[in-house]
């Protein structure tokens, strides 16, 4: 039965009398009842579900040595009467690796125990309820204890667990809630070692309490799947209600989808009966007619409402998003999305973030997402692990396709042979481990299956050389037990459902034997790049190079050239960010400059993204936008101040998905016109991999011979010749009837500090993040790009500065800051300042 034209607002009032409900998702308490006292005190009307936060007022203690052994001082410290008076105040997301010396954590950093103490008033209201503790993650083993009572322990690092708490509670009094992490190296669970990718112990993501009715819809407790019958869809809805209570129950679940608009599309109900302190699973199917299907074009979504009532009465309510959507391949064409062909435009996604590590707020993983978005990004891979379900729950929103993976990453050594002369060969995973993969694997899968932007599931990262092929077909095989729907994929042996080779060459000829496979080209174009920085490159023995920002852009023009004439290869560039590496790609050994003793200014960064840690763009990014995104961008490469060049010629390059460009020098044409050939862009790429053939990133990965059909979408305007005078450089670019602009112009001497915030205002929820950019600029506003000068930051008011650091060096004449909400209301003042500088203050409200 269907009931067009219903709104949202009448369709949650008809809920208060009985007739019919919208849903929650997992932990978002609703405002649909009308007369709910939140505050939960006795007499009053209680949500159906109820979540608050517990992301502050947390006391936390590192033990003094890394090591999984207790020390004497933290005997006891699950107990309520356990004196921490002396421990340190911290919020959650907290990592304890994240300094205030570094953006991201050394080799040498601490993996061993830390704890976690929070006192929580449960109102005397909640009696009767059954009240859970939720966390969205803990790196990697979590004992969870409430009033000295062990509730359990999770094992796994990115994927979130709860435990009932309500035995243990004390309702109307205080009650203290215990966390002891250990992020030990263990051989047993993944990721098993530590390479280049830093694990960051704590409680990194959010921690919420959560009280709700005895029958309710469990934890990650519905999964929607559309199939196609004919010319009907149809969803399947799998749903399991979970009773905690001591008697068998008979309860009624009405399952309703509404569209995006809040209009009810179809609805079901089925009466079933669960046995005491068990789960029933129910399936239910319904006919979709004429849906809207989910695509980046066009990302709609569905939300289904589910609602759980014993006796007419409503025991729960629980909302899924989720989307219509159908992959699909096509041996000529590649990939399909609703049976329309659809290139794969990706990076790969690290959560790390400077001076924070993985203890990144819900509001930087979304922006993240949508700097993407910007960048005509259209799909992403989680490396190298299940990332928070915010960043997830913004690909479902604004159209980006996933890759999503656990992390079993790039061990070495379960990479074979280390001697083959000597016959000795690396060893197997043991079987702990394919356990925990599996474990992992199954927490993943049933977290996130729902979100209509996962297409693939993957289980390894840099293993190709892994002798033992038969443990990812394991692997494998296991994860289309859990979704058979979705693709498996691995940097592995080739036995899994996606292809990833490392070079084109290897890609070309795996395609040639086998046209019917499907293919993606992961983790290319990683070269080393700090934003803003010329010059020349910085060349270690024998293997690396940290380029210009300029020349990161022309390298990444000729991979783009191959990838274009392969419409069957989908791709990830590694890397969307720059990260962090505890073997530190700046510090691993010295690095050799071509002229003058240069070192890079942060050692344990990996330089590979296309935008630094900050998330500020470097040159490559406008490549990307020109040749992926549909709105019209005019960008000029690098800056307008070279003292040392006056009266000579400089290459002027300029990335732009228009038509023509016009350069303007001082208000003089220097003349329209259109995009440079392919040929050139071409000989300007391998003139580069010439300059710098010993270094690895510009080695193998591509193909010596152009490919036939290589091309870029839209090449560089390039003015070759054109003599330096200070003042302004202006692009105009037209598309059609539409005309864009860039302009940079010359600086001078520093002179004082601009304050850019991302927007001017921030709710007041203790989790909302603003942007501040503080740029160094000369008397007329322009940033000077040679400029490094420590800027210290402050805020007052209803605001924090996150990060282990308050003093930033700028780089390229940028610095940068987040501010986070601290649940108050009002006016936040952020300053920043710096000896010989003219200070800025800056104004934001903080809003209900």
């Amino acid at each position: 039965m269907t009931r067009k034209g219903i709104s949202r607002r009448q369709f949650i009032e008809s809920s208060v009398a009985g007739v019919a409900v919208t849903g929650m998702k997992e932990l978002r308490a609703s405002n649909a009842d009308t007369g709910v006292d939140k505050s939960g005190r006795e007499g009053a009307r209680p949500e159906l579900r109820v979540s608050k936060s517990l992301n502050t007022g947390w006391r936390f203690k590192r033990q003094g040595s890394p090591g999984a052994g207790i020390e004497p001082e933290f005997v006891g410290a699950e107990r309520p009467n356990y004196n921490d008076s002396a421990w340190e105040t911290v919020v959650v997301p907290h990592a304890w690796d994240a300094t205030p010396d570094n953006p991201f954590c050394s080799s040498d950093h601490f993996r061993g125990l830390g704890w976690y103490r929070r006192e929580i008033e449960v109102p005397v209201g909640w009696r009767g309820r059954r009240v859970w503790i939720e966390f969205k993650a803990v790196f990697q083993v979590a004992d969870v204890y409430m009033n000295g009572h062990h509730l359990g322990r999770h094992v796994g690092g990115f994927t979130g667990f709860g435990f009932d708490m309500t035995d243990q509670l004390k309702f109307g009094g205080e009650n203290q809630l215990a966390v002891l992490v250990n992020d030990v190296l263990d051989p047993n669970i993944a990721p098993s070692n530590e390479t280049n990718v830093p694990g960051y112990g704590g409680i990194y993501r959010s921690v919420s309490l959560v009280a709700l009715h005895s029958l309710h819809v469990q934890r990650n407790g519905t999964w929607v799947t559309a199939e196609q019958s004919g010319g009907t869809t149809l969803a399947r809805i799998r749903t399991w209600v979970l009773n905690q209570g001591s008697h068998a129950q008979n309860f009624n679940l009405q399952s309703v989808i509404l569209d995006a608009e809040g209009r009810e599309v179809v609805r079901l109900d089925t009466k079933e009966e669960v046995g005491a302190n068990a789960v029933k699973e129910i399936e239910q199917t319904m006919a979709i007619t004429g849906p809207r299907l989910w695509s980046p074009d066009d990302p709609h979504l569905y939300e289904l409402a589910s609602t759980v009532s014993l006796d007419g009465e409503i025991a729960d309510r629980y909302l899924t998003p989720f989307g219509v959507r159908f992959m699909g391949h096509d041996a000529a064409s590649g990939f399909t999305l609703n049976g329309v062909p659809i290139v794969l435009r990706g990076v790969d996604r690290r959560q790390d973030y400077g001076f924070l590590g993985d203890a990144v707020p819900d509001a930087i993983g979304v922006k993240d997402v949508q700097i993407m978005k910007d960048m005509g990004v259209n799909f992403v891979r989680t490396s190298h692990y299940p990332q928070d379900p915010a960043v997830l729950d913004a690909c479902d929103r604004l159209g980006i396709l996933v890759w999503e993976e656990v992390p079993n990453i790039k061990i070495h050594m379960y990479h074979a042979p280390l001697d083959e002369e000597a016959n000795i060969y690396a060893t197997r995973f043991p079987r702990g481990l394919m356990r925990n993969i599996k474990h992992q694997l199954k927490e993943m899968v049933e977290r996130d299956r729902n979100h209509p932007s996962i297409v693939i599931w993957g289980f390894a990262d840099d293993l190709s050389s892994y002798q033992y092929p038969q443990d990812f077909v394991e692997l494998s095989d296991y994860t289309h037990t859990l979704d058979p729907a979705r693709w498996t994929a691995g940097r592995c042996p080739h036995v899994t459902d996606i292809i990833d080779a490392t070079t084109i060459d290897d890609l070309v000829q795996a395609h040639k034997e086998h046209p019917e496979k499907k293919f993606i080209w992961n983790e290319w174009g990683s070269f080393h790049c700090e934003r803003g920085r010329e010059g020349p490159a910085l060349i270690r023995k024998g293997r690396s190079a940290v380029f210009a920002d300029s020349e990161t852009a022309i390298a990444c023009e000729g991979y783009l050239m191959q990838w274009n004439a392969l419409p069957w290869l989908g791709t990830a560039k590694w890397c969307m960010f720059d990260t962090g590496e505890v073997n530190g790609t700046a510090t691993r050994t010295l690095w050799e400059p071509l002229d003058g003793n240069i070192t890079l200014r942060w050692p344990f960064n990996d330089y590979f993204g296309v935008a630094d840690m900050w998330r500020l763009p470097k040159e490559a990014y406008y490549l990307f936008q020109g040749e992926w995104a549909e709105k019209p961008m005019v960008h000029i490469v690098g800056h307008w101040t070279w003292p040392e060049d006056e009266g000579r010629s400089r290459k002027v390059r300029i990335y732009s998905n228009c038509d023509t460009v016009e350069l303007f020098l001082n208000g003089k044409s220097l003349g329209m016109r259109g995009p440079a050939t392919q040929e050139q862009v071409w000989k300007n790429f391998r003139t580069l991999v010439d300059q710098y053939s010993e270094t690895e990133e510009l080695r193998g990965q591509f193909t010596q011979e152009r490919l036939p059909g290589s091309h870029l979408k839209h090449p560089p305007f390039v003015w070759d010749e054109v003599t330096y005078r200070p003042g302004t450089l202006l692009a105009l670019g037209k598309k059609g009837n539409t005309t864009i602009r860039h302009q940079i112009r010359t600086a001078g001497p520093a002179k004082g500090i601009v304050l850019k915030p991302d927007r001017t205002s921030l709710v007041a929820d203790g989790a909302d993040v603003i942007f501040v950019e503080a740029d160094v600029v000369d008397s007329a506003g322009t940033i000077v790009p040679t400029a490094q000068n420590w800027i210290a930051f402050s805020a007052t008011g209803p605001g924090r500065l996150l990060g282990g650091t308050t003093e930033i060096d700028a780089i390229t004449g940028i610095a940068a800051i987040n501010v986070q909400s601290t649940g108050e209301p009002g006016e936040l003042i952020i300053k920043a300042s710096s000896p010989a500088l003219e200070s800025a203050s800056l104004r934001v409200s903080a809003v209900r």
